[in-house]
């Protein structure tokens, strides 16, 4: 092989394009990746905490609603995750100058596309919701 034909085969630009191609797909594909978790990961946080804000506001009605109802409504109200992962919990309780208060939690598991690679996620969202009294 003489030099002429290693510069022959320099200059035959047929191939380039697929050759780049090739070496920037899977940045694209990376990207795209990680948008699309991203936004997922967005979508549960949001679908989580619209539960559990629904619930408190549910909570705050008079009468005060039982903890089932309360539950229900997380699990109603919930989006971006499967209502069947999401775990709901009321819990009753008095501050230090006797104003009673409740707190609404919600726990979700999220199924993501990194899964494969333990990739899956939790979603978890608190609030107090104080009662008043008459």
């Amino acid at each position: 092989m003489t030099f002429s034909d290693i510069y022959a085969v320099y200059k035959d630009r047929r191939a380039a394009g697929a050759a780049e191609f090739a070496m920037t797909l899977p940045i694209f594909l990376l990207a795209a990746m990680v948008a699309t978790e991203l936004g997922g990961q967005f979508m549960s946080n949001a679908g989580v905490a619209h539960a559990v804000n629904e619930a408190a506001r549910s909570a705050t009605l008079f009468p005060i609603p039982s903890d089932d109802i309360i539950k229900k409504t997380v699990a109603d109200s919930v989006f971006g995750v499967d209502a069947r992962s999401v775990a709901a919990s009321v819990e009753h309780g008095v501050n230090s100058q006797g104003a009673e208060y409740i707190t609404i939690s919600a726990t979700a598991r999220r199924n993501s596309l990194t899964a494969a690679f333990g990739g899956a996620g939790v979603v978890r969202e608190t609030r107090v919701v104080w009662i008043g009294t008459d």
